[in-house]
């Protein structure tokens, strides 16, 4: 029998609810992995300006939240390029 050591789990959650079913399928998957607990270790980084919508449990969880300002210059980011790829020139 092959004997697997715990993995640790790095998860960038950054969707929005303005998302929608890329958001619900973020949610899940985290929802999903902290119900049905392995023992894996998981660190969660959470890129969000709202409340982290689910809220996992365990010694096996770790919930980091990057700051504030970072998450803005990510988001104005995300929007420049949205818009440079609907006028065509992205």
């Amino acid at each position: 029998m092959v004997r697997v050591r715990p993995l640790r789990v790095g998860i960038y959650f950054n969707a929005r609810r303005e998302q929608g079913g890329l958001y619900q399928y973020a949610v899940s998957l985290v929802d999903c992995l902290n119900r049905y607990g392995t023992r894996h270790c998981y660190v969660l980084f959470y890129a969000g300006l709202n409340a982290l919508p689910v809220h996992p449990q365990g010694e096996n969880w770790q919930v980091v939240s990057l700051p504030p300002d970072a998450v803005r210059l990510r988001m104005g980011i995300e929007v420049g390029l949205m818009t440079l790829a609907r006028l065509g020139l992205y």
